[in-house]
């Protein structure tokens, strides 16, 4: 991953798209179990402040490698230009932190509600198939709990009141909760562990496997519509979901190496399961596709946190 200097937006942009264009997706990751499965890549180097609303290539793409290379500048116009077709939505049909959480869920869905012991904090809870799972993302600070330049949680862009919208973001030994699972270490490489891993997650509850997620991709109807079922029903930068479980998935965004990307249209979860010393397995949806599906990428990126209410993992 290139360090462009900050030479001005509009210099970096150009560079970015020319770069792009000439050299086409160069991605080549493989997933461990043979799968066809990604590991994303960002430019970084941008201006923080310009990536507000994500940063994606005007028409989109087909993966989520592709939009992750996009530049910050593209959203910008475009959502400039579609300003017309944003005033007549309703006012939280696009993405904005100012928004209470609540008013993202699906008013159909009856949810139910757990409280953090460690905090107090109350969270919506839903039955997807014979998952219970939350149906907002952890917002739970654990302060300092490692000595290590990987450990990292907070909110986007740095901004509290952001936390109470999509929750926090982890890297990924901050959501296992091990210091073993740092950038660089091989912690555990099963894939289904005989035990729940709580991680990050309070008691009762624990941080979902690759296979957990895979259970849930497949009981709303497989991973080629995933990303539309479980989307919220609002927020979404021009293709919201349907929501038909109460999942209520919100585009939180996430942290790369140290600048935040993608808030309005991009969720990504951290499972439990690693896929090698560097990276691990998340759950990936992007604004305009259907599709919902696993990926692996950088364990010192910081995602959204969704758990998972125990019970006996099945082998």
């Amino acid at each position: 991953m290139k360090m462009f200097k900050k030479i001005g937006l509009v210099s970096v942009v150009a560079f970015a798209l020319f770069a792009f264009n000439a050299c086409g997706d160069d991605s080549n990751s493989t997933s461990a179990s043979g799968e066809n499965e990604s590991s994303s890549s960002v430019i970084s180097g941008i201006d923080p402040e310009s990536s507000s609303f994500s940063s994606i290539i005007a028409n989109s793409s087909s993966s989520l490698d592709d939009v992750d290379r996009s530049s910050s500048s593209d959203v910008d116009a475009e959502y400039s230009s579609s300003s017309s077709e944003k005033s007549s939505s309703s006012s939280v049909s696009f993405w904005s932190f100012d928004v209470p959480k609540e008013d993202r869920l699906n008013p159909e869905i009856t949810y139910g509600t757990m409280t953090d012991k460690r905090d107090g904090k109350t969270y919506k809870t839903v039955k997807i198939g014979d998952q219970v799972w939350m149906a907002e993302n952890l917002n739970y600070d654990p302060g300092n709990v490692f000595n290590t330049s990987y450990a990292w949680s907070g909110c986007y862009n740095n901004v509290d009141k952001n936390c109470g919208v999509t929750g926090r973001l982890y890297t990924w030994v901050v959501a296992r909760n091990n210091a073993d699972c740092d950038y660089g270490k091989e912690c555990d490489a099963t894939l289904k562990p005989a035990t729940p891993i709580q991680g990050i997650c309070p008691s009762d509850w624990h941080l979902p496997t690759k296979a957990e997620f895979n259970t849930l991709v497949e009981t709303v109807g497989g991973s080629s519509i995933a990303g539309d079922i479980l989307k919220s029903g609002s927020g979404w930068y021009k293709r919201n979901g349907t929501d038909a479980y109460g999942f209520s998935a919100l585009p939180a965004g996430f942290r790369g190496d140290i600048f935040f990307y993608h808030d309005g249209v991009h969720a990504r979860f951290w499972s439990a399961s690693e896929y090698d010393s560097y990276e691990a397995y998340y759950l990936g949806l992007v604004w305009d596709l259907e599709k919902g599906d696993m990926y692996h990428n950088y364990k010192y990126y910081a995602f959204s946190v969704r758990c998972v209410m125990n019970s006996k993992i099945k082998a």
